[in-house]
């Protein structure tokens, strides 16, 4: 499960040092670890990375 969670979070920051937003790079994250469909969730998370 930790190593889950270390994983989870280094494609998070890949994401974020990529161009996504905050949010973004969270949600694209764990979508893809829960194999979901990241597509929405983005687009969803986005105004939550304004600050």
């Amino acid at each position: 499960m930790e190593d889950a969670r270390r994983d989870i979070g280094k494609d998070a920051v890949s994401y974020f040092n990529e161009g996504f937003n905050c949010a973004e790079s969270v949600a694209k994250a764990l979508c893809e670890a829960l194999m979901l469909g990241g597509r929405n969730a983005v687009k969803s998370a986005t105004p939550f990375g304004g600050g």
